[in-house]
């Protein structure tokens, strides 16, 4: 190959000094024959060089293409759940939580349980139309304007949302799939859900607001536990896993 190359280059350094010497009108007919013989010579070097390597050549290396097995496991790149994956959390084993996180949020009607004192009692009905009525929930206040936010008590889904009731104002009720459970959200200013949404624990739904049980009061909540249609105490309830209840 070195002499291929070799052979190339003087090639074009003999062009190039013919070309010179032409354009100057320098050359006698003597120089020039003698470059024509000097080409000529090369010319023919360079061809029998050239056909000795391409005679000496050796062939290449077949080149072996190793077949793959048919049998090659691809279950190596399945990627495998982890073992340390959090493990899921039933339902059942979830705890009943408050419906606010407000620490000045108070206790403005009581649920109504006759096994309780007397003084509990009395603040545990409410009077609608001259008629007395006893409390089926519990209904929270705080004494300032601010409102406080209302929050899932455990995972669900939005049963069904009533609005401007004559009673008990905006309602969001929550059926907590898998138990028997329902909640009830009641005297709400803003709603946050809609209707068969899945909501998590702790999920705000709405803010406290009015209804007419709870008079003049802006700032309230009314909220219930319903078990197979019937009320529980909520006051009972909190911190208890589902199905406990």
């Amino acid at each position: 190959m070195y002499k291929v190359r070799y052979y190339e280059q003087t090639l074009i350094e003999v062009k190039n000094m013919k070309d010179k010497y032409e354009k100057k009108n320098k050359l006698s007919p003597e120089v020039k024959s003698s470059i024509i013989v000097i080409a000529c010579s090369l010319l023919f070097l360079g061809s029998v060089t050239t056909i000795g390597i391409l005679l000496n050549r050796k062939p290449k290396d077949d080149v072996i293409v190793t077949p793959v097995s048919s049998t090659t496991s691809i279950s190596s790149s399945i990627t495998q759940p982890s073992s340390t994956d959090e493990p899921v959390v039933s339902i059942l084993d979830s705890t009943l939580k408050k419906p606010f996180t407000e620490e000045k949020v108070e206790i403005k009607r009581y649920f109504f349980d006759p096994s309780k004192e007397d003084n509990i009692l009395q603040n545990a009905m409410y009077i609608e139309d001259g008629v007395y009525h006893s409390s089926k929930g519990v209904d929270y206040y705080t004494k300032s304007d601010i409102k406080f936010n209302v929050y899932a008590v455990a995972d669900g889904v939005v049963k069904s949302i009533t609005p401007n009731d004559k009673t008990f104002g905006n309602i969001v009720e929550i059926q907590h799939v898998g138990t028997d459970l329902t909640t009830l959200y009641a005297s709400l200013g803003e709603i946050n859900v809609k209707v068969g949404q899945e909501v998590k624990s702790g999920e705000k739904i709405g803010t406290s607001g009015s209804s007419s049980i709870n008079g003049d009061c802006s700032n309230s909540l009314h909220f219930e536990v319903i078990k197979n249609d019937i009320c529980l105490n909520p006051i009972d309830l909190y911190g208890k896993q589902l199905k406990e209840i």
